[in-house]
């Protein structure tokens, strides 16, 4: 239903369940959304932590995804946000990169929670 309201013209649309809420708005306009606009949609003093995925051009704390079988290439020679890579082959990386099984989820957490919230997790 959501998506047919959307389609008949409304500009927002939630759903709620006695779980979670979901509110979906229509952004307008040729520009990009800043992720620091994005940002201001949530409960700032309820935040520990914040994950984005999306706004490469954006300097904060990165995790690179790569997976060599896709072809393309390392992002993090040209980025200095990037504080690990995370993939599914064995790379050599520059110290202080940090390599990341992308087949451990368990170990990405454990890293994020030390990283930024100065958790260990063992």
């Amino acid at each position: 239903d959501s998506f047919r309201f959307r389609e008949a013209g409304a500009d927002s649309v939630m759903l709620v369940s006695r779980q979670r809420r979901a509110i979906i708005t229509e952004i307008t306009g040729d520009q990009e959304p800043s992720l620091e606009q994005q940002l201001r949609h949530f409960d700032q003093t309820a935040l520990d932590l914040v994950l984005v995925e999306g706004f490469k051009a954006v300097k904060f704390p990165k995790i690179e995804i790569h997976r060599p079988k896709f072809g393309k290439p390392l992002l993090y020679p040209e980025d200095p946000s990037i504080i690990a890579v995370a993939s599914d082959a064995q790379l050599k990386l520059p110290e202080p990169l940090l390599l990341l099984d992308l087949n451990n989820p368990e170990t990405i957490a454990n890293f994020i929670l030390n990283q930024f919230l100065g958790l260990k997790n063992d």
